[in-house]
This record gives C-alpha cells, sequence and structure tokens, in this order.
C-alpha cells in the first residue's frame, strides 16, 4: 500500500543464491484477497442500524463533506446522528434536511480529520431488516468531486458470515475462529446477537422509477459545492 485510494500493491521481489554463486529471480504468486482498504470504510451493524466512518489505513485525510444515498429511499433518517448534532469540530458542520434517499453534510469553515484511531458515529441509519443499498462517497480538501467509500456490512457473532447468529457461529468460536483469532468478546458478541436473523436484508426489492439515487446524488454535489464556494 504506498498512498491512499491505491490498492495494495504486488512489489514482492524473491531473489535465491545457487550453489555456484548465481543470483537467480524467482516467481512470486499471489493468492486471496487483500484485506486493506484504502478508503473511508462506512461499517454498517445490520443488528443496530448503526454506521461508522473509519479508515483503516495510516494515511490520515483531511474531509470536507460526505452523502449518503439509498436509491430505495430506506435511510433511517430519525437515527441520524449528523456531525453538525454532535458539534464535531467545534460546530463547523452543516448538515442538510435528512431524506429518505439522502443524507448530505459539509463543513462549513475548515476540514475534519479522519484517521485509523478515530471512528466517527453516524447513529442508527441502516432500516433494519432493509435491502443492503446504502452507498457512501466524501469530498477531500481541495477537491472538487466526491470520491466513493466503501460500505461494509456487519452482524456482530456471525463468525461464517451467513447472516444470522446461531448455534453455527458458537461451534466456530469454540474452535478458535479462522483465519482470525476469536475472543471473550466475540464471544459476548455471539450472546448479544443469538437468534438474530438478518438475513432479510438480503432479500430482492424492487426499484422506485425514476432512479432517486442518482438525482439525489447530483443535489448532494451541487450542495457541497455551493457552500465551498459562498
Amino acid at each position: 500500500l504506498v498512498a491512499f485510494g491505491q490498492p495494495a500493491g504486488e512489489d514482492v521481489v524473491f531473489v535465491f543464491e545457487t550453489a555456484d554463486g548465481n543470483s537467480v529471480l524467482g516467481n512470486v504468486v499471489y493468492t486471496g484477497e487483500s484485506k486493506i482498504r484504502s478508503t473511508i470504510v462506512m461499517t454498517v451493524n445490520v443488528a443496530t442500524g448503526e454506521a461508522v466512518l473509519l479508515i483503516e489505513t495510516p494515511f490520515a485525510q483531511e474531509i470536507e463533506g460526505y452523502t449518503i444515498t439509498s436509491d430505495l429511499g430506506l435511510i433511517n433518517t430519525a437515527g441520524w446522528n449528523s456531525f453538525e448534532t454532535q458539534g464535531i469540530d467545534d460546530g463547523d458542520w452543516f448538515a442538510s434536511p435528512a431524506e429518505e434517499d439522502r443524507l448530505t453534510e459539509l463543513q462549513d469553515d475548515g476540514t475534519t480529520t479522519f484517521d485509523e484511531n478515530t471512528p466517527y458515529s453516524l447513529g442508527e441509519i441502516y432500516s433494519l431488516g432493509a435491502e443492503q443499498d446504502l452507498e457512501f462517497k466524501f469530498l477531500l480538501a481541495g477537491e472538487s468531486e466526491l470520491r466513493d467509500g466503501l460500505v461494509v456490512y456487519v452482524l456482530p457473532g456471525d463468525f461464517d458470515g451467513d447472516f444470522d447468529v446461531d448455534g453455527l457461529d458458537f461451534l466456530i468460536w469454540q474452535r478458535g475462529g479462522s483465519p482470525d483469532p476469536l475472543s471473550a468478546g466475540d464471544l459476548a458478541d455471539w450472546q448479544q446477537n443469538y437468534g438474530f436473523d438478518g438475513s432479510a436484508s438480503l432479500a430482492s426489492f424492487s426499484v422506485p422509477e425514476p432512479a432517486s439515487g442518482l438525482t439525489a446524488l447530483g443535489l448532494a454535489v451541487g450542495l457541497l459545492l455551493r457552500r465551498k464556494k459562498s
């Protein structure tokens, strides 16, 4: 990983020396998928609806704005805990009116630092049981176009990744977990969410007409840029 927004590189070089003293370039074969997420990640807890923003790399960034959209209009606006409401950075954030298909905020004066040690909660904006259609974009300081963030849905205690918490997950915990070790805290997550079935959120919903997500995003971009220029 060489910079924020860039994918993990494949730059490992393997050189070995033969018995006669010659250096030989070996082959390096990459397998699996990188876990490095070189962008701002919005983690959504499907059991509580809470969304949390965090950079997972050492490359801290200055953020001026963000927008979250839902093509299906499934955002829980009542659960939104905006940066403006939280008073982040001395209350310099300005929140546009919450809508079921869009949430948007902009820094009125200055920026907010995002780094790997500071998660920012946006409250319970995900409607429980709804389709997972949230999109997250953000505006870096000095830029005029929104960048794509990454939305990751999680269910604490769901160790096998099938979006329900049951006895199979407990068996995985008993065996220590693989490939990532599991802890007493993970067991507490399992106990808290035991019996929760989030599979309903994987169901198919019909998309409304017209495609309101694109319209909302255009409005959000316009709002962000107008506020910065004024």
